[in-house]
């Protein structure tokens, strides 16, 4: 029976995910986004944004699925991604090298707008306050996650 109080917990460890739980991947991700859009000329409106997420996810999807590899995958974000501002011209004569390029700037710009959940740092003070050990999860490039952390 409950007396109305919130149950105690004895936990003597937890396990959290780095993006989406302790890091907000989709704010940084859409930031990244709308000055990769920017720079290209384009208006980085909301429907721009989350049509380049959708896609994102299937093309994903493809690439778990083996139908494309880590190149194609990159390369046909960024072709849509042209292709969703407009630049039509430019996405269907685009040489893969200056899609690798526009990838990569993605990827700075991405890293240059990542921000943390607000209440990911007071959280993980409690934990250590508490002499808690916290393991964090998580699936993206080592080099890319360990920055993050």
């Amino acid at each position: 029976m409950s007396d109305g109080r919130p149950a105690r917990i004895l936990a003597r460890a937890v396990v959290v995910d780095l993006d989406d739980t302790l890091f907000d991947h989709r704010e940084s991700a859409r930031r990244g986004l709308a000055r990769l859009i920017h720079e290209l000329g384009g208006t980085a409106t909301a429907e721009i944004i989350d049509t380049a997420e959708m896609t994102a996810e299937r093309l994903m999807g493809r690439r778990r699925a083996g139908e494309i590899g880590r190149a194609d995958y990159r390369r046909l974000r960024i072709r849509h991604l042209l292709a969703d501002i407009d630049q039509r011209l430019e996405a269907g004569r685009l040489e893969d090298e200056q899609c690798d390029l526009l990838y990569e700037r993605f990827l700075e710009v991405y890293e240059e707008e990542w921000v943390g959940f607000a209440d990911a740092v007071p959280m993980l003070r409690g934990l250590h306050d508490r002499r808690i050990p916290v393991a964090v999860l998580t699936n993206g490039p080592e080099e890319r996650q360990q920055r993050k952390a």
